[in-house]
């Protein structure tokens, strides 16, 4: 895969994880640090503010949203570790 088409999937990815989080009510002022980190190609500044915003607040989330996150530290070679305490808003059955 060429670099710019890694870019666009990337920013992709980090502009659906935004979108998610906005669904699971992430507060608009994270949304639109994220927003902003994605327009200056951030992604993992992005993506980091998605994640901790989320655990700040204590936001669930699903197992889909948890995927995408990981696929997405994957794609910006970014270890899971440092990200797994997302893995705890969960919501379970």
């Amino acid at each position: 895969m060429s670099a710019l088409a890694e870019t666009i999937q990337l920013r992709m990815q980090i502009h659906e994880l935004i979108d998610l989080a906005r669904g699971w009510g992430l507060s608009e002022f994270d949304l639109n640090n994220a927003f902003e980190a994605l327009e200056h190609n951030e992604f993992g500044v992005g993506l980091d503010i998605v994640l901790v915003h989320l655990f700040e607040r204590n936001v669930g989330v699903d197992d889909t949203f948890i995927l995408k996150a990981r696929e997405a530290c994957s794609g910006m070679e970014i270890e899971w570790d440092q990200y797994k305490f997302v893995e705890a808003l969960a919501m379970r059955d």
